[in-house]
């Protein structure tokens, strides 16, 4: 514009975070110029010898950031919405295509491994694998799936894919924290869709009584180490403690009614409150993924945006947070599991339950002493979901208790 010229360096000092399903344009979370690592530069600064347009370096960033990059990206959403549908042929067809024009990206060849390995040509998958890890030896997700194809049988037939059985969902949380929304959901588009709280076996097999432990066990005897598509949630441990305790009231006062239990004095159920392990939502994830899925979460990075997916074994993780806007949560959703078209209907809301003007009250008189505040926010599990300004932000939201 007016004959003027933009002066770039040749090393990257910059990294935009701003890509996301909640971002305003820039959407799409493996987008290539998303989360750079940044460089340093060397100084003093070396000048030119003359003002003038480099033109090799103008055709370079053409195809790397305008229009080479909007065609690539329109190349990408097309083989994703066929991969959605089930078209994995014609998706692979397309990340070849993508891979002729940036070969540098290790997106493109992990999205045609996962293409080869949909209908059936695992060797050609593993081919690919390693190509990619050769260049891009700290790709998670490429290690995981290669690991996961070495582990089984090799079926080059397309035929194979066709004859697998329907995906399955493993919705796999700690309580209180929106699962039974999730699962109902689900539970609208198939039949494969099961909701628990644990997989350790011992605990299984003592607690068959309960719903969750019936389908838990079901699920440690004929699933557990299957393909599995597993969403799992994360709340503010508070609200996860003060929930659970009213969910669990009838258990905590089994020789009274529901009748009985609302005529019990506030003082009552707060000194009931403080008589119970809280740790239990700052521990789920060691006790049930790290010993039941052999997946320790805490070593591998959250995403800012409030979710993220992960490839282990032969499972692929989604982890959200509850806090998130149930628009966010559906579109998510959506596209994890493939299902476009699906609708996230709320169940199991504390509001439409048989104590929930007590919980309200319950929720305006308790009162949080600072250490248990500080054990809370401040534990590794809050720390490693949340952002520092979230965490500011949920002192804020009991700052009435101090």
């Amino acid at each position: 514009m007016n004959r003027g010229l933009c002066i770039i360096p040749n090393q990257n000092l910059i990294s935009n975070v701003g890509f996301g399903a909640d971002a305003a344009h820039t959407t799409w979370e493996v987008d290539e110029i998303a989360n750079l690592p940044t460089q340093s530069i060397s100084f003093p600064l070396k000048h030119p010898t003359a003002i003038t347009i480099n033109m090799e370096a103008e055709t370079v960033i053409d195809k790397m950031r305008f229009t080479g990059r909007k065609y690539i990206r329109t190349m990408r959403e097309t083989a994703m919405d066929l991969s959605q549908q089930g078209q994995h042929k014609r998706a692979l067809e397309i990340w070849e295509k993508c891979i002729k024009l940036r070969s540098d990206l290790s997106e493109f060849y992990y999205q045609k491994a996962c293409c080869l390995q949909k209908i059936g040509d695992s060797q050609q998958a593993i081919q690919c694998l390693h190509h990619l890890l050769k260049s891009h030896p700290n790709h998670q997700p490429a290690q995981s799936l290669l690991n996961t194809l070495i582990k089984k049988p090799h079926n080059s037939s397309p035929l194979a894919s066709k004859n697998q059985q329907q995906q399955r969902f493993l919705v796999y949380t700690m309580g209180q924290v929106g699962s039974t929304s999730i699962s109902t959901s689900l539970k609208n588009y198939t039949s494969q869709v099961y909701d628990i709280h644990f997989l350790d076996e011992t605990y299984l097999q003592n607690n068959m009584h309960k719903g969750h432990c019936v389908d838990g066990y079901f699920v440690f005897k004929n699933w557990l180490g299957e393909p599995l598509k597993i969403i799992s949630m994360v709340r503010n441990p508070i609200a996860v403690n003060v929930s659970g305790f009213f969910q669990n009231l009838d258990t905590y006062y089994p020789h009274l009614s529901q009748e009985e239990i609302l005529q019990l004095s506030m003082e009552e159920l707060i000194n009931k409150f403080w008589t119970l392990d809280l740790n239990y939502p700052l521990i789920w994830f060691d006790r049930e993924f790290n010993k039941c899925l052999n997946f320790d979460i805490y070593s591998q990075p959250f995403s800012m945006l409030g979710w993220q997916t992960y490839l282990h074994e032969s499972y692929h993780i989604l982890i959200m947070q509850a806090e998130l806007m149930d628009s966010q949560k559906q579109e998510v959703i959506r596209m994890f599991t493939g299902i476009s078209n699906l609708q996230l209907e709320n169940q199991n809301m504390s509001s439409q339950k048989w104590y929930s003007n007590r919980f309200q009250e319950f929720q305006e008189k308790l009162v949080l002493p600072k250490d248990y505040l500080d054990k809370m926010l401040s534990s590794k599990f809050t720390r490693h979901f949340y952002s520092q300004s979230q965490i500011q932000e949920f002192y804020r939201s009991f700052n009435h208790c101090n």
